[in-house]
């Protein structure tokens, strides 16, 4: 998968070149993690993880954040809308609210299944089905939603 390398972090001394640069998503793992479980047979498949990211800044030090990611793929034709479910859920108990906001655009979503996740003013995070051509990349047939919140 081709990357803007522009906007990731390179590693000094990688240990390979697989390596060689620090993730500024975690989605990307987890839609591997979705193929992996597909070919062991499993047909719904929700999965998440938290971890650190990091972006470029001024200085020395790359900036790190804690994402939270939640990839869903299941039978149902429409698997955002469950997990914008869960989003609900997990916005009802994050105070401040969080609002969607659809004029964002990602060459990696399908152009009109993508929601920026917005807190007093600023985004925090996005909801998205993946791009087919995306997941066909990874060996992924079927469409499968995903969601990642800076926490």
């Amino acid at each position: 998968m081709a990357w803007d390398k522009n906007n990731l972090v390179k590693i000094a001394n990688p240990i390979s070149s697989e390596t060689e640069y620090l993730r500024e998503n975690l989605w990307p793992n987890l839609l591997e993690i979705v193929d992996k479980n597909l070919k062991a047979g499993y047909k719904d498949i929700a999965i998440f993880e938290i971890g650190k990211t990091y972006s470029p800044q001024k200085g020395d030090l790359p900036k790190e954040d804690y994402h939270l990611s939640i990839a869903l793929m299941n039978g149902t034709d429409n698997p955002i809308q469950e997990l914008y479910q869960i989003f609900e859920s997990l916005k009802n108990s994050h105070p401040g609210g969080v609002t969607k906001d659809l004029t964002d655009e990602n060459k990696y979503f399908h152009p009109t299944r993508f929601a920026a996740l917005e807190k007093d003013g600023k985004q925090v995070g996005w909801i998205a089905e993946i791009h087919s051509r995306i997941a066909n990349k990874f060996g992924i047939e079927k469409r499968v939603a995903v969601l990642e919140l800076k926490i």
